[in-house]
C-alpha cells in the first residue's frame, strides 16, 4: 500500500479516538460475538446490565464518599455485558451440557474467567486506562465471593474488586430468577432470601445493605423486563 496524506489523516483520526469510545466499540463487538454463538445470551446480558445499573446507582446513593462516580458506574455497567466473553474459548459441548459437570469439566469451565481477562489484555497489550481495568477485573473476578468461596483464585473481602462484586451479584440474582433450562427459577423473594442467607456466597456488609435497598427496583425489572 502506498502511504500518502490520506493515510496519515486516517491514522490521526484513529489516534484521536478516546480509550473510552474505543472500548465501547469493543464491547458492542464482543456482545455481538456472544449473541452470535448463543442467541439466548442477549437476554441475560441485558438483564445483568440492568441489575448492575440498579446496584451501582444504589451504592452511590448509600455511600456518597465511595467515589462511585457517574463515569465509573457507566463503565461497570458496560463491562458487565462482556463478563462471560471467555466462554467463547470453552467448547460448546461443555457449555450446553444438560447434567452436572464432572470435577474436571468444572475446573475447565471455570477457566472462562481467566480466558476472558486474557482477551481484554490482548486488545491493547496492557491494562492502563481505568475502563480497561474495570473490564479486565469483571471478566476475571466476577465469580469471586466476599467470603473467599468463589473462583478462579478464591479471593476474599477487599481483595475482590468492587466492580466484580457488583456484577457477580447481578449475575447470581439473574441466574436465580430466570429459568435456565436446568431447573425451575426462583421467585424474587426466594432469590433475595437465598442471597442474604449466604447460600450463594456471603455478601460484604455494604453490598448486603445495597441489595436490601434495591430489592424493589430489582423486582420491577424482573417482572416488567424491557417494558420499564
Amino acid at each position: 500500500m502506498v502511504w500518502n496524506k490520506e493515510n496519515n489523516m486516517i491514522c490521526e483520526e484513529y489516534r484521536s479516538i478516546k480509550p473510552k469510545d474505543l472500548f465501547d466499540n469493543y464491547i458492542e463487538y464482543m456482545v455481538d460475538m456472544l449473541v452470535l454463538c448463543n442467541a439466548d445470551t442477549r437476554e441475560h446480558i441485558w438483564y445483568v446490565a440492568k441489575y448492575t445499573r440498579i446496584l451501582v446507582d444504589t451504592y452511590a446513593r448509600l455511600y456518597p464518599r465511595s467515589r462511585m462516580t457517574a463515569e465509573k458506574r457507566y463503565n461497570i455497567v458496560q463491562a458487565s455485558k462482556i463478563k462471560d466473553i471467555g466462554k467463547l474459548a470453552i467448547p460448546d459441548v461443555l457449555l450446553d451440557k444438560a447434567g452436572e459437570m464432572s470435577a474436571t469439566e468444572m475446573s475447565y469451565y471455570q477457566k472462562h474467567t481467566i480466558k476472558g481477562s486474557q482477551m481484554i489484555r490482548g486488545i491493547s497489550g496492557k491494562i492502563g486506562h481505568e475502563y480497561e481495568r474495570i473490564c479486565y477485573n469483571i471478566c476475571l473476578y466476577h465469580h469471586e465471593n466476599y467470603d473467599g468461596s468463589g473462583y478462579p483464585y478464591g479471593l476474599k473481602e477487599q481483595k475482590v474488586p468492587i466492580e466484580a462484586l457488583f456484577v457477580g451479584l447481578a449475575d447470581i440474582y439473574d441466574a436465580l430468577v430466570n429459568y435456565k433450562g436446568r431447573r425451575e427459577s426462583y421467585t424474587h423473594e426466594e432469590a433475595i432470601f437465598l442471597i442474604l442467607d449466604g447460600k450463594c456466597g456471603k455478601l460484604s456488609p455494604k453490598l448486603r445493605e445495597c441489595i436490601l435497598e434495591a430489592r424493589d427496583e430489582l423486582e420491577a425489572v424482573k417482572y416488567n423486563g424491557k417494558n420499564i
